[in-house]
């Protein structure tokens, strides 16, 4: 699942520093999830589920891997994203992609693209800015 938190550690050989043993690591460890798993909230995490589901059917209808995303397929989904929505909502499935591609392992598309960094400024995302008064 996308919004699942991982948190895979395990300790060198003995106690660090002379007091972590296995029971408290242990206790740190579910404590470290539930901070990260805090981190972001429920709702965002179901956006960017979301977000990454859409992603795979957009590539899967225009016969593109999804999984690893090379980063021009990610830039040709977000632009064609960006012809209806807000800049805001770009960036947000940007981010769900990112973050379904670290979620299996990979790097993220987007990051090594700069995918959505030009697309407000290009003026091809639908941007529902007020005229000034």
């Amino acid at each position: 699942m996308l919004g699942a938190v991982s948190l895979d550690v395990r300790p060198a050989e003995g106690p660090v520093d002379g007091h972590l043993v296995a029971g408290i690591l242990d206790e740190l460890v579910a404590e470290a999830r539930d901070f990260l798993a805090a981190a972001t909230a429920e709702g965002t995490r179901r956006n960017y589920a979301t977000d990454w589901r859409a992603f795979v059917g957009w590539c899967a209808a225009h016969g593109f891997a999804s999984l690893p995303a090379d980063p021009d397929v990610v830039a040709l989904y977000l632009t064609d994203y960006a012809r209806a929505h807000k800049a805001s909502t770009v960036v947000r499935r940007a981010v769900g992609i990112a973050k379904g591609h670290r979620r299996a392992g990979y790097l993220s598309p987007t990051v090594r693209s700069g995918s959505v960094a030009g697309l407000p400024r290009h003026g091809c995302c639908y941007l529902s800015r007020r005229n000034p008064v």
